[in-house]
């Protein structure tokens, strides 16, 4: 089982170092911190103390200050640590690129498909942690994970065929999906 340390780790690994791409709608982004995402933070990150936060203060991101924001805002704040310890790096994963909510939605969505009857509405709480509990022992882990896998792919292009200009993206998407995909035994 993978530490939070080594969930971190490996998302910064897979969101890599400073780009600015036109195309990003969230901006300037450096180990997966946007811009976008940033100014909604007050100025939490005016790196450079210059009253402003701009793509300038992302270039300043730090592996450390990407970690802390990942553990904060993406882990702890949806609270995927209340949900089984196995589904952490797919569903922290999924809350960096997609947002908690989504993360917490998609982790209700799969479990309702083995019986859980949760409202599909990405807020975590008893219910759903019960639920999703329930639906991996049900399904088993690797039936569960795997379920969360094509639902994050059906969405990416789902998200491609509205907007056109991400369809650049699809394919990293994709893979990044599918790297959480583990081997069924029945």
């Amino acid at each position: 089982m993978k530490t939070v340390d080594q969930i971190i780790e490996d998302i910064l690994t897979q969101e890599g170092g400073y780009v600015d791409d036109p195309d990003d709608r969230g901006g300037a982004t450096k180990y997966g911190v946007s811009l976008r995402y940033v100014k909604g933070l007050g100025m939490e990150f005016d790196l450079n103390d210059d009253g402003v936060v701009d793509s300038r203060d992302i270039e300043l991101v730090t592996k450390a200050d990407a970690a802390h924001v990942y553990r904060r805002d993406f882990f702890l704040r949806p609270r995927i640590d209340q949900l089984p310890e196995k589904l952490w790096p797919q569903l922290f994963d999924i809350s960096v690129n997609m947002g908690g909510h989504r993360a917490i939605e998609f982790a209700q969505k799969v479990a309702n498909f083995w019986g859980a009857d949760l409202t599909e509405d990405g807020r975590m709480g008893p219910q759903t942690r019960a639920g999703v509990e329930l639906a991996v022992k049900r399904a088993g882990f690797p039936k569960f994970n795997n379920l969360l896998v094509y639902h994050r792919q059906k969405f990416y292009v789902r998200l491609t065929e509205k907007r056109a200009s991400q369809k650049r993206f699809l394919k990293g998407w994709l893979r990044r999906a599918e790297d959480f995909l583990v081997e069924e035994h029945d």
